[in-house]
């Protein structure tokens, strides 16, 4: 290695070495070591302006840092985890996601928080509109996965809220609650004389 201590962007590429570097801080792309198949293991930070952070391969993909909300500086996104708010753009404001692909869509959004696995994944917003796809929490792997337009709902819990796209002012609160998943109920044997 000719250099040390530097960031190497290795572009989405997979390189077959022999031992795993370790000089350099190596984001975006794989090594081979026999057939074995590991990533860059260094992620880089993308802070782009406006009191916004991104973590993560994909986190914030379609924002750039010159992006202004309505004329004005400002958008208070915070990112973490692969694809989290991979959508955002001039039109994403005060929205926080934790764990990979949480808030992926979003696009109008705002006053959103998703944390965990593909929490608010679907939520998109709808442009100009204030009220569709705002101010929701969701806490837990898959919560409140298939919100698109949903408003002011709590979801806590893995798979809670799961069966909403549109619903507004819920609170589900525990494992699968409004997930849409059921128990069948026993069936009842009657026997006869």
């Amino acid at each position: 290695e000719l250099y040390s201590d530097k960031v190497v962007l290795l572009g989405d590429n997979t390189y077959l070495v022999s031992t795993f570097p370790t000089k350099n801080k190596y984001t975006d792309g794989y090594f081979k070591i026999g057939s074995d198949i590991r990533g860059s293991g260094y992620i880089d930070v993308i802070q782009a302006s406006n009191a916004n952070v991104f973590i993560g391969r994909g986190s914030g993909n379609n924002f750039t840092p010159d992006m202004t909300y309505m004329g004005v500086a400002g958008h208070n996104l915070t990112a973490v985890g692969q694809n989290t708010l991979a959508n955002a753009n001039e039109n994403t404001k005060h929205n926080t996601a934790v764990g990979a692909f949480a808030l992926e869509k979003n696009v109008y959004g705002f006053y959103d928080v998703g944390i965990g696995y593909s929490a608010l994944n679907n939520l998109v917003g709808t442009e100009g509109n204030t009220t569709l796809g705002t101010r929701n929490v969701a806490v837990g792997d898959h919560a409140g996965l298939f919100l698109t337009q949903g408003y002011k709902n709590i979801a806590m819990g893995r798979n809670a809220l799961q069966v909403s796209t549109t619903g507004h002012d819920n609170v589900a609160l525990g494992s699968n609650a409004l997930s849409g998943y059921a128990l069948l109920p026993k069936p009842i044997i009657v026997t006869g004389k």
